[in-house]
């Protein structure tokens, strides 16, 4: 009688399990989808509205520090009578402000990436749902949660598959699902312990991708898409990044107008 129970319960887990898997699958893809997807769309979509004005504020902020450094070691040269070499000065700067150049530079590629993104080929509905199916059929044949025991050549597939997923590239997708063919249930665990443990560390990973997913709608770049679904809230972002920029702008005029009066104080041998 003891063996019919266990039997009961066995084939009852068994069932648990398979559902399990099937919905990790689920998770794991709507995960990859959010990241690869979703949030690379409202990246785009906010560079393209706001993020370049930003990257504009940016730029004439830190050509605003850079005057301003200038200024100051112009007046310490003229305060010490020291000889004035201009050329020394954009030297120093140079190096002072080199982290600033390459935040400048990683900004600006974004910009290029968003732009490149929003004139770029997107998948049609139709294309973009098989992609979808085909990519859930094979996160469930072969990515590592799903497949512990997975070898290495079939996890150099699987990143191939979310490389292809990630670029939208349907055709290496298609090449991958018939590789990998349909997804089947992978190996069962076969006694009740090993089916109880399995059932637990399912459903522990299902938890931590829903958690997963719950911080990435709280996190950059998603916390972006309260601008892009608000009109109101975009036009007043807008509006004041372009009140600071006219500021910023206004600011390196007079800082520039401040340098020339300084250099109109030096003695005209002591300047290179």
């Amino acid at each position: 009688m003891a063996d019919i129970f266990e039997f009961k319960d066995s084939g009852s887990m068994r069932e648990d399990i398979k559902e399990l898997r099937k919905k990790l699958a689920q998770r794991l893809s709507e995960r990859d989808e959010l990241i690869y997807t979703t949030c690379e769309n409202i990246k785009m979509k906010y560079m393209v509205e706001i993020g370049y004005l930003e990257y504009k504020l940016y730029n004439l902020s830190i050509t605003y520090q850079r005057l301003k450094r200038k200024k100051e070691l112009i007046q310490a040269r003229l305060y010490k009578k020291e000889r004035i070499s201009l050329i020394d000065i954009e030297e120093l700067l140079e190096k002072e402000f080199q982290e600033y150049k390459r935040k400048l530079r990683e900004r600006l590629k974004e910009v290029d990436d968003a732009l490149a993104r929003s004139e770029g080929k997107f998948l049609s509905e139709d294309d973009s749902k098989l992609l979808k199916d085909m990519y859930r059929a094979v996160v469930k044949r072969l990515h590592p949660d799903l497949n512990p025991h997975a070898s290495k050549e079939e996890m150099d597939l699987f990143m191939k598959a979310v490389n292809a997923y990630k670029l939208g590239d349907i055709e290496t997708m298609k090449l991958i699902f018939e590789v990998t063919g349909e997804a089947g249930e992978g190996d069962m665990p076969k006694t009740v312990l090993e089916l109880a443990e399995e059932k637990s560390r399912l459903e522990a990973l299902i938890m931590k991708v829903e958690l997963d997913m719950e911080g990435i709608k709280h996190s950059f770049p998603y916390n972006l898409k309260a601008y892009l679904d608000d009109e109101k809230l975009k036009r007043e972002r807008q509006a004041q990044l372009r009140k600071d920029i006219k500021l910023f702008q206004e600011a390196i005029d007079n800082i520039i107008d401040e340098i020339q009066k300084l250099m109109g104080k030096r003695d005209e041998p002591e300047i290179e």
